[in-house]
């Protein structure tokens, strides 16, 4: 098993990969190479999944390789249950049911 996880989305995307969710899924830290306004780059930071840098910036991804690093050093990167959490609960297939569901009864009801 990976001790972290490599996101690539070359500078001119904005839209996330389609490995984002099942990344996060995993649990595993990720190295998040995308633009900052990248939907990667975003709930990579807010969750507080893995670091983040531009793929155009040398230095900052040295850097986010030696903040993996370290803490690889210190607790072994181990795996994030709560960023599982929280993409089933947001992205699974079950939840967009439920949430497609929800709109569909709100439509009859109206």
């Amino acid at each position: 098993m990976a001790t972290a996880l490599l996101l690539y989305v070359p500078s001119s995307s904005l839209a996330p990969s389609g490995k984002l969710f099942e990344y996060l899924g995993s649990g595993r830290p990720l190295l998040c190479l995308a633009r900052p306004d990248n939907l990667g780059s975003r709930l990579v930071r807010e969750w507080d999944a893995g670091v983040v840098a531009d793929p155009h910036d040398e230095t900052a991804i040295a850097e986010a390789i030696l903040v993996l690093w370290r803490r690889w050093e210190q607790e072994g990167l181990p795996d994030q249950e709560a960023v599982r959490e929280r993409v089933l609960e947001r992205f699974s297939r079950r939840a967009g049911a439920a949430r497609l569901a929800q709109v569909l009864e709100d439509a009859r009801r109206a």
